[in-house]
């Protein structure tokens, strides 16, 4: 599997907060991105519509 840098996001949850996590994608589905999330460890939906801003971190891989 090739290398896949990390993007930050800025995430509008389903509860209406505002999150920034940096993530790897995994694949993109018509609606949601999967991504491993690094702060939390886990694999993620993320939902396209409520990604407000992404781009690649500054810094490092993790949150």
């Amino acid at each position: 599997m090739e290398l896949q840098k990390p993007i930050k996001v800025i995430y509008l949850s389903d509860n209406g907060e505002i999150t920034q996590r940096n993530i790897i994608i995994l694949k993109k589905t018509p609606k949601s991105i999967i991504a491993r999330c690094l702060l939390r460890g886990k694999l993620r939906a993320f939902r396209i519509d409520q990604i407000l801003s992404a781009g690649f971190p500054s810094s490092g891989y993790y949150s």
